[in-house]
């Protein structure tokens, strides 16, 4: 082979070689990509005018993260269960109100940190169930209402090892309805922690 088609051959496998990494980062293999499932919890509360409701919070995730360069693009899927309570009185019927469950379904937008950190921020929808519960002459009357919502976040994930991710994330739960318990703006705001294993 003459040293003409040597350099030729040469630039060609830079040029093949070139194309393969930048398709790579394109289409993400990053760190962070790849589909995951996990748990998470924590404390809630909600924005109830007339009747604080705190508690427990705990459930799982499941997403999928795309990683282009540092930026970190994503999906996510949630249900949580909590133990979000409290009572109040309205002219004199005591009132016990609770927040039974969450879900949502979220975007993800998030910025890596040397690759084991990443940043985020999270927006979607979502709902959540809720029940109001008193006693009238001995008769105990409940109701129950189911309330849609605008989910709104962020947070901080580690990259433990390549499967393992740990986070902290803040999520606001914002209702499309007033009075859900008595007269609260039906809101709901959680704090919780999270591990997830990605595949």
């Amino acid at each position: 082979m003459s040293l003409r088609r040597s350099v030729i051959a040469f630039a060609a496998c830079l040029a093949v070689s070139g194309a393969s990494g930048a398709q790579a980062q394109v289409f993400g293999t990053g760190p962070w990509t790849g589909l995951y499932v996990g748990a998470h919890g924590g404390h809630g509360w909600t924005g109830a005018s007339n009747m604080d409701l705190t508690g427990w919070a705990g459930g799982i995730q499941a997403g999928y993260n795309l990683q282009l360069g540092p930026a970190v693009i994503g999906i996510e899927a949630d249900y949580t269960w909590t133990g979000l309570d409290g009572t109040s009185s309205v002219s004199s019927l005591p009132l016990t109100g609770k927040v039974d469950s969450l879900w949502s379904v979220r975007g993800r937008l998030g910025y890596s940190i040397a690759n084991s950190v990443m940043i985020y921020g999270t927006a979607g929808y979502g709902g959540f169930d809720t029940s109001v519960r008193t006693v009238i002459s001995g008769i105990d009357l409940k109701g129950s209402t189911s309330i849609a919502a605008v989910v709104v976040g962020g947070g901080a994930e580690l990259l433990l090892t390549r499967s393992i991710m740990l986070r902290l994330e803040g999520l606001r739960y914002i209702g499309d309805g007033d009075s859900w318990t008595t007269g609260g703006d039906g809101d709901v705001t959680l704090l919780r922690a999270g591990v997830s294993y990605k595949f």
